[in-house]
This record gives C-alpha cells, structure tokens and sequence, in this order.
C-alpha cells in the first residue's frame, strides 16, 4: 500500500477469530520478528516469504492456496506435465483436510504419507518449460511443509481463510 509517497506492506498476523493488522515500510524478519516479541508459536501456516519461514517450534505450513496460484501459473505457462497432477495432489490433500473430524489419527497419518509417497512420485516427473522447472525446484525446498495439516486437526492447509476448516474456501 502507499504511504506518503512509498511503497508499505500490509501485514496480516491471524489465528482463530483474531487477526492483528501491521502497516510496515519491510517484507523483512524484522517485521515478525518485534511483532511476536520473543513468542514462537508451536506452528505457523504463511505462503513462502523468507520473512515468514522459520517461526515455529514444532512445524510449518505452508499455505496451499498461494502455492496452487503457483501451480496455475505454472501450468498457464506451458507446463502440461507436472503441474496438472500437482494441483490434483494438493487438491486431494485438501479435501482430505476438509474431512479430518470424521477420520481416525491412524488413517490421517496414512493419509499424510501416501501424499508423501505421491509427491515423490510426481518429482520424477519432468516439467515441460522454464515455469514448471521453476515450480520444480520450489516444491522440492519446500515439500516438508505442505501436507502438516493433515494429522494436525487444528491446523489449517492455507492462511488465506483464518475461520474456515482446513482445506480451501
């Protein structure tokens, strides 16, 4: 947003019903870093910003709604290969997150590996173009923080929707 004549960015804090907004002049860590205080959460759900990684104590989400903007973009971009399957994994995780209450612990975490074993599967592949070697190699940073949410009935698959059961809205 413009503030004066520069550039700020708005920062969205959120969990449950609450939601703390920050209007900062930095995409920085120095943002997250006054605003939680010394407080690390056990787990932390954001899109991949540098700035946002590296915050929990147990485990990080990775929201799957930025990353299925990047799967579409990827396969807008010519990808016809990796990307298509790749939003139907993620697509499945979700629906999966969406039916956790009616699912026992043991079958959620099958659930969360066999996406694993899928997503292993789907590397293999090889992407048609610069956009879906790109996705490639980002998935392959960051593929240890996707399917969290699965065995983790509190934890939600995106920070887009803060009251919404896990999966998309």
């Amino acid at each position: 947003m413009r503030v004066g004549k520069q550039t700020w960015w708005n920062w969205v804090f959120h969990h449950g019903d609450s939601a703390c907004f920050r209007i900062e002049p930095s995409r920085g860590k120095d943002v997250v870093e006054a605003f939680l205080d010394g407080h690390r959460p056990d787990y932390w759900v954001s899109d991949r910003l540098a700035a946002q990684m590296g915050w929990a104590k147990k485990e990080h989400q990775v929201c799957l709604a930025h990353l299925l903007r990047d799967v579409q973009y990827a396969i807008d971009a010519g990808d016809s290969v990796f990307a298509p399957r790749l939003r139907e994994l993620l697509e499945k995780a979700c629906a999966i997150g969406r039916r956790r209450a009616l699912l026992a612990d043991a079958t959620l975490r099958s659930h969360e590996r066999k996406l694993d074993d899928e997503l292993d599967k789907l590397l293999r592949l090889t992407p048609k173009g610069a956009e879906g070697r790109k996705l490639v190699d980002m998935i392959k940073r960051y593929r240890q923080h996707f399917f969290v949410f699965v065995a983790k009935r509190d934890l939600p698959a995106t920070n887009t929707a803060p009251n919404a059961p896990s999966g998309l809205a």
